[in-house]
């Protein structure tokens, strides 16, 4: 765990000791499972990621420093995982807010009632239900340009010119 703690001195990334600590909570659950972070599958990692849901230490914290233990552990399959759940976590309650602005709370609250933001570490697959869902009630309550405005959003806030060097690219 040296070589991560320094991993992060190195990045500036502060709190290194709670970051230390939740990734030997990983490498401890994958080791009583004769699994070691070289060899974790994504089953693995989600089987962690439920654990801790279950014992409600799934805070984007948490997930954060084992996204970073991904990154130094050279597991880019596993910290694309982690990140992808990080940064969509909050995606129902910024869409339901933004349909609120486009087209007023009553369409809001007929699309969303019921709707509950899952677990921070939900394994992705099981949101797509929850997705189609969604969609079918934008469907019967918003005009095909409001479904496109609301689903097109920058949710995360990204300027525009972050990407312009990309674009060029690709």
């Amino acid at each position: 765990m040296e070589g991560f703690r320094e991993y992060l001195k190195n990045k500036g990334i502060g709190h290194d000791d709670r970051a230390v600590e939740n990734a030997a909570g990983l490498q401890r659950y994958l080791q009583d499972r004769g699994v070691e972070i070289g060899n974790c599958s994504l089953e693995d990692l989600q089987a962690y990621l439920e654990h801790l849901i279950a014992e409600g230490r799934n805070s984007p914290e948490t997930l954060l420093d084992l996204a970073r233990f991904c990154a130094y552990s050279r597991r880019p399959q596993l910290y694309i995982h982690l990140a992808g759940i990080l940064n969509s976590h909050d995606i129902l309650p910024l869409m339901a807010d933004r349909v609120g602005e486009l087209v007023g709370q009553t369409s809001r609250e007929a699309i969303f009632f019921g709707f509950e933001n899952p677990p921070l570490g939900t394994d992705p697959g099981e949101i797509a239900p929850l997705t189609r869902r969604l969609i079918r009630r934008m469907e019967g309550e918003l005009t095909h340009s409001q479904r496109r405005d609301v689903l097109i959003w920058n949710y995360h806030g990204i300027p525009k010119t972050a990407f312009q060097e990309k674009k060029k690219r690709f």
